[in-house]
């Protein structure tokens, strides 16, 4: 941008997961291992202990979701069957049998277990949440009727009803923004009135304008336009 790089759209969006939170670690060997990839199917509330976004739509859009939410946290709430079903299982890296919750504890995220959701309210109301708010939250949820101005769940509306009950506290993490550098189709980095940078390519996640709130792979852009920047550097050396 000192250059006069022009950026694209989408520059507040971005592909992510949510992990635990808090932690006391976390490097990039750690994000696989705390993303808690089963946000579609929990209910998510924020610290009024209000939902906020449909769950659903994936943890990618809920991950944005959650950023935009005071303190930038939320509280994953689930039963033993999510735990059961979606908690446990093959890492998607290695394929080896993990609990996430377990993971979690590890690397110091708050997390809370209860026999009822009475209970599981009063310990929400410990770490500063609306307890009452949040169990008014769980019976819209259970029955599919939901406020006005609440958003509506579309898929996968099964009812938090097997104890015990859980609720995780979880944060966004970013893998890359969706938007960045302007470039051409040659990888040509774009200046304010779309001219070419001499001597600047950009390609991968440092480029942008591909995708706005969701996404179709990272490494796709790094194959398709690492290749293309190669192929620009050689014919201009």
């Amino acid at each position: 941008m000192k250059v006069g790089a022009a950026q694209t759209h989408s520059m507040d969006g971005f592909y992510g997961h949510l992990v635990c939170s808090p932690v006391s670690h976390f490097t990039p060997s750690d994000y696989t291992l705390l993303s808690q990839y089963y946000s579609n199917y929990a209910m998510l509330i924020n610290w009024n202990g209000d939902r906020f976004t449909d769950e659903s739509a994936g943890d990618q859009f809920n991950v944005q979701a959650v950023l935009r939410q005071p303190r930038s946290r939320a509280v994953a709430i689930l039963d033993e069957q999510i735990r059961r079903q979606r908690v446990v299982g093959p890492d998607v890296e290695t394929g080896a049998i993990q609990d996430k919750f377990e993971e979690a504890t590890k690397a110091g995220a708050r997390l809370a277990s209860a026999a009822s959701t009475t209970e599981l309210a009063r310990e929400l109301r410990s770490w500063g949440i609306d307890g009452d708010t949040f169990l008014r939250t769980l019976a819209r949820f259970n029955t599919g009727v939901f406020l006005p101005d609440e958003p509506p769940r579309l898929r996968w509306g099964k009812p938090i009803s097997e104890p015990p009950f859980y609720a995780l506290e979880v944060q966004p993490a970013i893998t890359f923004t969706h938007g960045g550098l302007k470039i051409d189709a040659d990888t040509h980095v774009l200046d304010l009135l779309d001219h070419p940078i001499p001597g600047l390519l950009a390609a991968g996640a440092d480029a942008g304008g591909l995708y706005n709130k969701a996404y179709a792979g990272g490494l796709g852009m790094g194959i398709v336009f690492g290749r293309r920047a190669w192929a620009t550097a050689k014919s201009a050396s």
